[in-house]
């Protein structure tokens, strides 16, 4: 058998097969040889085995076509048909895909419009080993976002992620400051914040450029603010692109500079920051 798939790899890595070699092969097999494709840069190659392995239903073989047409295509159908078999493969308790549809639904883009509500049990699922889920879980829960406000829940999903992304250090202070969904403790406050200032991440850098441009946890300062979005947008980070557009829109902080503004705003759009978010920044201060 060793022998077998050895001399088939060596047949498949010099040409594409025919269409009806693949009912041949295992779905396993077609993952693998898919993959040797994409580790070589062919992915064209690489997505007709990964299609023909996601349609025997092959929960590696849907996520990996999924994802490739998703992050590889120029072409907005090809991504939509990317999210929906990523969909599929977490359905189908491919762990990997579970996090990915949670954030996509939580975020939505310009092909998949957001929904708090189908995000939630995805990334309910993700939580106990994805950081990432467990901090949007702690957002969901602390702003209220498709679900009832809880802070105690916001709390419960954000220490799981504590000192993982800036953007839960940030939500911690806040919590131990004002004293949501546990009683103030200045002591567990100045950990979280001291965690946030010295990380150089773009979303620990963002989230204190908008600490001083809300004035949440300290004074309201623009010119502070814009120092710190500058350095996060500077890293390609679209919520602080969105927010720096603000400030130069509105002359918070810098000279006011609507070309400028506008410049930040289409890459706040590249990064798929929600659509209808960004359009709204033309008339919210």
């Amino acid at each position: 058998m060793n022998r077998f798939i050895i001399i088939l790899s060596v047949l498949i890595t010099s040409f594409v097969l025919p269409k009806e070699a693949f009912s041949q092969i295992s779905a396993e097999e077609l993952v693998k040889q898919g993959r040797i494709y994409e580790d070589d840069g062919k992915d064209k190659e690489a997505l007709k085995f990964y299609k023909q392995a996601a349609e025997l239903n092959n929960p590696e073989g849907m996520f990996l076509y999924g994802d490739l047409l998703r992050l590889r295509s120029g072409n907005d159908n090809d991504k939509k048909e990317g999210y929906k078999w990523i969909e599929k493969a977490a359905n189908a308790g491919y762990e990997e895909a579970i996090p990915i549809v949670g954030w996509i639904y939580f975020y939505g883009n310009t092909v998949w419009e957001r929904d708090y509500s189908k995000a939630l049990p995805y990334l309910i699922k993700a939580a106990d080993y994805d950081a990432e889920s467990s901090l949007l879980l702690g957002k969901m829960y602390f702003y209220g976002l498709g679900v009832e406000q809880d802070y105690n829940q916001a709390l419960n999903y954000l220490l799981k992620s504590e000192y993982k992304w800036g953007e839960t250090n940030y939500l911690l202070t806040q919590c131990y400051v004002l004293g949501l969904g546990t009683e103030p403790n200045q002591e567990k406050a100045e950990k979280y914040w001291n965690a946030l200032v010295n990380d150089s991440m773009s979303d620990a850098l963002f989230c204190i450029g908008h600490s001083f441009y809300y004035g949440i946890l300290t004074k309201q300062d623009y010119e502070q603010a814009v120092k710190y979005l500058q350095q996060s947008a500077d890293k390609n980070y679209w919520p602080a692109q969105f927010l720096l557009s603000k400030c130069y829109r509105f002359g918070r902080g810098v000279k006011q500079d609507i070309t400028k503004a506008n410049e930040l705003l289409e890459k706040a759009k590249y990064g798929d920051y929600d659509a209808l978010l960004v359009s709204k920044l033309m008339k919210d201060n």
